[in-house]
């Protein structure tokens, strides 16, 4: 498979048409344009977004088991208020889970 690539860029290309032909190249050029900076500004905030609700949701589910890990420290005792703490986040884990 041979791949012909032009060696003019598009302002020598524009610049060696005339009239009707230029014209219509240039308005073309600027529509490309257009939908592109279009495109990039209407996904940029839905992928950020989309970014933000999915940290937010781990976070929201680590949550719990971090506070299973600090009980589990001496301090608590025998551990029991851990293993409760984490029994509890397994169970709103699986409620989360279940509501999707």
């Amino acid at each position: 498979v041979k791949i012909y690539v032009s060696m003019t860029t598009i302002p020598e290309r524009l610049k060696n048409l005339q009239g009707r032909d230029a014209a219509l190249a240039r308005l073309t050029e600027r529509l490309q344009v257009l939908g592109e900076t279009a495109a990039v500004m209407y996904a940029a905030p839905v992928a950020v977004s989309g970014g933000v609700k999915g940290v937010g949701a781990g976070l929201d589910l680590a949550a719990p088991y971090m506070n299973a890990i600090a009980k589990a420290t001496p301090k608590f005792g025998d551990g029991s208020a851990a293993l409760a703490s984490a029994n509890k986040a397994d169970k709103g884990v699986v409620d989360y889970l279940r509501k999707y």
